[in-house]
């Protein structure tokens, strides 16, 4: 609490303002009070030596209480029941049965009724008919147009042109020579074919088909299918099974389960928290006291003056 006070009583006297015979550095003379105000006084500034305190950040070496992790090694042993595989030989005998193939052979005999071609020869006669043609000579009368020739007079109708001069329409001056086509009719003489009919006598031949009779033999073979009793012998073979015993020894292992006891030993760690005290530094703020120079008003009495102190 000292310290607050001698702190705030310097900012005090260094904030103060000073005043000597109403000027700066001079208190206000009394004339500024009034007649009743006494007498005046002046201000000298004098150094003093003042201790003020500060806040200072200190660290000091402490040892301090930490929690780590603490490992220990352990072993746990004993004995545990484990299943295991027993393997054990074992043998089966006996007889298996298998069927196995045995061909016999066997011959069938006898007669077998088979049907066979017969061809038998024959022969045919007779006559068959043709006809040929016969040509006979024949007399008769035939009509025949014989061709004439006849002259006869007739007109018949002629065109060709004739020259004619003709006037230009468009230079009547001037006149020029142009073909015109006429017709005329003039009486000529001709000759025409005429038919004249006529019987005459002629020879000619008539054909007549006249009936031909001719011998013929044709000789042939005529098939017939007659049964004929025909031996035979047919030779097989017929299938069995026959059955054969076989001996077998059967060899194999059976598997067991059987519990075991196996020694184990188990290793782990266990994890502890423990206080270790390691070293640190601890911080602090500490007040520590600094010499400082300030200046300290001093009044000092003045005598009175006619002047009126002031700006």
């Amino acid at each position: 609490m000292k310290r607050v006070l001698t702190a705030v009583l310097a900012m005090t006297l260094l904030t103060a303002p000073a005043w000597a015979g109403g000027r700066r550095g001079c208190a206000p003379s009394c004339e500024s009070y009034g007649p009743s105000c006494g007498p005046s006084y002046t201000v000298a500034w004098v150094e003093k030596d003042v201790m003020t305190y500060q806040c200072v950040l200190k660290s000091k070496d402490v040892e301090a209480l930490v929690w780590q992790q603490k490992w220990t090694d352990k072993v746990d042993k004993g004995e545990a029941l484990v299943w295991q595989q027993k393997w054990t030989d074992k043998v089966d005998k006996g007889e298996y049965v298998t069927y196995k193939q045995k061909w016999t052979e066997k011959v069938d005999k006898g007669e077998a009724l088979v049907w066979q071609q017969k061809w038998t020869d024959k022969v045919d006669k007779g006559e068959y008919v043709t006809y040929q043609a016969k040509l006979t000579p024949k007399k008769g009368k035939a009509t025949v147009w014989t061709p004439t020739q006849k002259k006869v007079e007739g007109v018949v109708t002629r065109c060709g042109s004739v020259p004619v001069s003709v006037c230009d329409p468009c230079n009547p001056c001037r006149t020029y020579t142009v073909c015109k086509p006429v017709t005329w009719q003039e009486a000529v003489s001709y000759y025409v074919c005429d038919y004249v009919k006529s019987e005459v006598d002629v020879e000619y031949q008539v054909c007549e088909w006249v009936e031909v009779k001719t011998p013929y033999e044709n000789k042939y073979q005529v098939c017939e299918w007659v049964q004929v009793k025909q031996p035979y012998e047919n030779k097989y073979q017929v299938c069995e099974w026959v059955e054969v015993k076989t001996p077998y020894e059967n060899k194999y292992q059976v598997c067991e389960w059987v519990q075991v006891k196996q020694p184990y030993e188990n290793k782990y760690q266990v994890c502890e928290w423990v206080q270790v005290k390691v070293p640190s530094k601890q911080y602090y703020y500490d007040t520590v006291a600094v010499p400082t120079k300030v200046k300290v008003p001093v009044y000092v009495p003045c005598a009175p003056s006619p002047v009126v102190c002031g700006y």
